[in-house]
């Protein structure tokens, strides 16, 4: 088979992944990595709009790493060869308004509380000092980028209101619309089904490896005991709870009307 059949038979359809933190973007990007390289031309097919390079980037022009990290998405999606791109990047209306006849755009989103503390836990005791949390969790609970980590899927879903502090319904409501013009929404408690959807969309093959353990699980387990955290949490994550209700009713919609069918 010459490169030109190869690429393709490597994947049908060209895909965006809008990686949130700790909702395992990193093991859906190595699945897709592995079984495109199978192909022999994994380099050519994928991109990923890096994290810190992209901080970094944002640092020197003095830019908003989201629009920094948009324009970097806008590049990778006008490459003809590009099958697969991933990264931290928001939903871009114009991304979605040039290229969404010929990408499709996807999103995995966890439960907001498991996933505020994973971040947290992560970022607490993490090696690097990209993003460190410096603070005791009783402490930063009453901070601003805790109440902001309640909203992360809002505000990665209506980047224009991102700025707005607390998230409000207009907001929400702006990120539930876009939801809806995701091609695939998965939830990280359903990566099994999320796989079994995945190659019946784009006709690829992929196996989740466990990548990014967090590196203070006991302390994360006890959170996840602690009644009164959790509580605390929840409240914090309000926003993001509507977002995750809605992909939820949205999964089992699609479920039921598949399992439904002759």
């Amino acid at each position: 088979m010459d490169d030109y059949a190869r690429r393709n038979s490597a994947m049908n359809g060209k895909v965006v992944f809008i990686h949130i933190p700790k909702c395992a973007g990193t093991s859906l990007r190595h699945a897709v990595s592995r079984s495109l390289d199978e192909c022999g031309l994994e380099n050519n097919l994928s991109a990923r709009v890096e994290t810190r390079a992209s901080v970094k980037a944002a640092e020197i022009l003095k830019r908003d790493v989201q629009l920094v990290r948009e324009q970097l998405l806008l590049y990778f999606m006008a490459d003809p060869s590009c099958r697969f791109i991933s990264g931290h990047f928001s939903f871009s209306e114009l991304a979605y308004q040039q290229f969404s006849k010929e990408w499709s755009f996807i999103i995995l989103l966890r439960h907001p509380v498991e996933r505020w503390l994973s971040h947290f836990f992560f970022n607490r005791f993490k090696k690097g000092s990209h993003t460190r949390i410096n603070m005791e969790l009783a402490d930063f609970l009453n901070t601003e980028r805790a109440r902001e980590l309640g909203s992360e899927y809002v505000r990665r879903l209506a980047p224009a209101t991102r700025q707005i502090n607390p998230v409000d319904t207009f907001s929400i409501s702006q990120a539930l619309e876009n939801l809806e013009r995701l091609a695939m929404v998965g939830l990280v408690e359903k990566l099994d089904e999320f796989s079994v959807d995945f190659e019946k969309h784009f006709h690829l093959n992929i196996d989740f490896p466990h990548m990014n353990r967090n590196p203070a699980p006991e302390r994360l387990l006890a959170a996840l005991r602690n009644t009164e955290l959790l509580r605390k949490v929840e409240y914090l994550c309000q926003p993001d709870l509507q977002i995750y209700d809605a992909a939820t009713r949205r999964r089992n919609l699609l479920h039921c009307e598949s399992s439904s069918m002759p």
